[in-house]
């Protein structure tokens, strides 16, 4: 697929002018400059959020969610702050806004609870896998890059299916295939995708990434996440990305679609190379789908 890049491009570029892709919010540009500060202020990031109440209200509900499983619930954005720390609030701050920012009118709000449902849980589990393997791995600042980048390219890696659905009446009908893992979801049905509608949910949203400018690495394993050749790629952090990624997407489908109770029994059917790519082994899975049963068994 790497051949056909520039022709994907171009032609999800012509597409998404017309669908108004939303811009970063300022506010997540806002909170991500005060977070990288030596030594971020507390109380201008709370009064940040708090002037956009519906920001503050969305961003307490996924603080208290499930995926982040507190002890006591968050009652305040400078407890949330308090409780999970910058970088996960600031993730949340940004989880909000995408959130915010792809809730159009019209949409059907069963397949949106869907999309952003699978949209957390994978970032959740994205996480989750990158953290195990900086941990485990004797040279951990060689996954950095992983675990900086893990959770955001999980929330985004579908992003444009909103967008699908908003521009083309049909698409709802995509939804069940665009959101499948590795079991199920091959190339050649973002092909079809690119036939039927002349872009793929995969190039739209490499341009809404690069639009909300997230990292270069994000926006390319954003474009190739449903080309599973990692072997494609050249560079090291782009294949760890990936192979996080579609691992994360992988783990998530066996444990909500009932393919296998036990990841342990079925680590043979792992592609070998997302588990090579990450250095992982079978207690390692065993241990990652222990952690994220909770997360994916109990409701929102």
């Amino acid at each position: 697929m790497l051949e056909n890049d520039a022709d994907s491009i171009k032609r999800a570029g012509d597409i998404a002018k017309s669908i108004e892709i939303p811009p970063q919010p300022g506010i997540v540009i806002k909170v991500n400059e005060e977070v990288r500060q030596a030594d971020p202020d507390l109380k201008k990031l709370t009064d940040l959020v708090n002037k956009d109440v519906a920001l503050a209200a969305k961003a307490l509900k996924i603080v208290n969610s499930s995926f982040f499983g507190l002890r006591q619930p968050a009652k305040s954005i400078s407890q949330a702050i308090s409780l999970l720390g910058l970088n996960n609030f600031s993730r949340i701050v940004v989880a909000s806004s995408l959130e915010e920012s792809l809730n159009f009118k019209g949409l059907d709000k069963e397949a949106m609870a869907r999309f952003w449902r699978h949209s957390l849980l994978v970032a959740s589990v994205s996480d989750l896998i990158a953290r195990k393997v900086y941990s485990s791995s004797p040279t951990p600042a060689e996954f950095k890059h992983l675990l900086d980048h893990a959770y955001t390219l999980g929330l985004f890696h579908d992003c444009a299916i909103p967008l699908m659905m908003r521009k083309f009446s049909d698409y709802s009908d995509c939804i069940p295939t665009a959101l499948a893992g590795i079991w199920s979801a091959q190339q050649s049905e973002v092909h079809s995708e690119e036939m039927k509608y002349g872009a793929s949910h995969c190039t739209i949203g490499y341009i809404v990434a690069k639009s909300w400018r997230l990292d270069p690495d994000i926006c390319e394993c954003i474009k190739h996440h449903h080309d599973h050749h990692i072997g494609d790629h050249d560079d090291l952090n782009k294949r760890r990305l990936l192979a996080n990624l579609l691992l994360a997407e992988c783990t998530v489908e066996i444990l909500t679609e009932g393919i296998s109770s036990e990841i342990e029994d079925n680590l043979s059917a792992l592609p070998e190379e997302l588990i090579f790519e990450l250095d992982l082994g079978k207690d390692d899975i065993a241990n990652i789908r222990e952690k994220i049963s909770a997360i994916v068994d109990e409701p929102d």
